[in-house]
């Protein structure tokens, strides 16, 4: 019993001290607007309770503990929180799906999210991967809005060779602050997701009908020729 209270005020005391190092959210937007987070939590110490939110329902959640599957409480109420405990682990990775966060601005798509700094953290820093076919609009389509492309402005673009993202990196944020990120995009390749589907599936069902046909026609002379003679 001894043992037991010795190891449980141990793991107290590193929790006590145990400082969040990195903050890394990386979101995957997809061509509905959905999109897909990854959030990760690295600490300096083991660390036995953990704990997340955000502001809406959240699908297909999954946790990882120092690389680990862990189970974890969620409760829904403004948004989901999720909380898990007894743990020990010194990385916290949380997955999940949600609908939220993108709007329609005329013929444009913005994912919009106030990040909050709710724990001290030496590094916090967003990806933000946006739809394929799709690129942050240009300044002179916004008019006078009053928008920027994406914000906060000193945020990074780039490609990974076939999509589009945006990413901020924010050294010892302040607790308690709101970092208010969004960016504006617009499809590029001239068709919107659906038409592309239905583009892809006339190619497929037209290559079918050919191959059937061409089926039916070497079937045809191959039923034919033992009949024919050399004349």
């Amino acid at each position: 019993m001894k043992a037991y209270l010795l190891v449980a005020i141990f793991l107290l005391a590193a929790t006590a001290h145990a400082a969040l190092v990195d903050w890394t959210v990386d979101i995957s937007v997809n061509d509905d607007g959905s999109n897909d987070w990854v959030a990760a939590l690295t600490y300096n110490e083991t660390v036995i309770k953990s704990d997340y939110f955000v502001l809406s329902k959240i699908m297909n959640l999954e946790v990882f503990a120092d690389n680990k599957s862990v189970f974890c409480d969620v409760t829904e109420e403004i948004g989901t929180s999720i909380v898990c405990k007894d743990i020990e682990a010194k990385e916290l990775v949380y997955k999940f799906h949600t609908k939220k966060f993108v709007d329609n601005l005329q013929k444009l798509m913005v994912f919009r999210y106030p990040f909050s700094i709710t724990e001290r953290v030496e590094r916090f820093h967003i990806s933000l991967k946006l739809p394929l076919g799709t690129a942050i609009v240009e300044e002179t389509k916004l008019g006078n809005t009053g928008l920027r492309p994406f914000e906060p402005e000193f945020g990074r673009e780039g490609s990974d060779g076939r999509r589009i993202f945006i990413s901020w990196t924010f050294d010892k944020p302040v607790l308690g602050q709101t970092i208010n990120a969004y960016a504006i995009y617009e499809n590029v390749l001239g068709f919107d997701p659906f038409t592309n589907f239905i583009i892809i599936m006339s190619v497929i069902v037209g290559g079918f009908i050919v191959l059937l046909v061409y089926i039916s026609k070497k079937r045809r002379v191959r039923d034919i020729l033992p009949v024919l003679t050399d004349s």
